[in-house]
């Protein structure tokens, strides 16, 4: 008897565990780097230069190259322009900067950035998005340095070569997970 209450003493402990498993194996949690279920036939992406309605100089071209680079990383390859079997199209509508947090001075010592963006990767194929995100916003915090203008994003990123490397490859990698994780 002694093994029957054992069994059921570790069945009834490994329920929780099972119910978890099967709740969170159905409500669309996944991991990264998982495949990729794209059409069989998107083998080039085209990502063509960004169309920037900010105020900050060369930020389309910047995210532009870190999305290429980020993809190349992946099974595509990437065309530079609207060429390929899918493209993705990205205008930049507006960057944001806002302090969050002041130092003893009243002076912003921290900042958070916000890109907004229009995303749409369309399959030139049929001419159908494949995935779009009209109003995506990404964000990146920042500590302010000395000497380090803070009144707009464009004397920001001018002044702040590091910050804008950091915030392009990141905004890549969103991008990049966002649209091949729809599928």
């Amino acid at each position: 008897m002694a093994s029957v209450s054992s069994f059921r003493t570790s069945a009834f402990c490994l329920l929780p565990f099972a119910l978890t498993c099967a709740l969170f194996s159905a409500c669309g949690y996944g991991l990264e780097g998982r495949v990729v279920h794209l059409p069989d036939y998107v083998k080039v992406i085209g990502v063509p230069p960004f169309l920037n309605k900010s105020a900050v100089p060369d930020l389309d071209r910047v995210l532009a190259e870190k999305v290429r680079v980020e993809l190349s990383g992946r099974k595509y390859r990437v065309e530079p322009g609207n060429t390929g079997d899918a493209v993705l199209h990205v205008t930049i509508t507006g960057v944001f900067q806002t302090a969050v947090s002041f130092d003893a001075n009243h002076q912003a010592s921290r900042i958070r950035v916000t890109v907004a963006v229009n995303v749409e990767f369309v399959d030139t194929h049929t001419n159908k998005p494949l995935w779009s995100n009209p109003s995506m916003n990404y964000q990146e915090e920042y500590d302010v340095t000395t000497g380090t203008s803070v009144s707009d994003p464009k004397s920001f990123f001018g002044q702040n070569q590091t910050a804008l490397d950091r915030l392009a490859e990141n905004f890549a990698r969103t991008v990049v997970v966002s649209m091949l994780s729809a599928f």
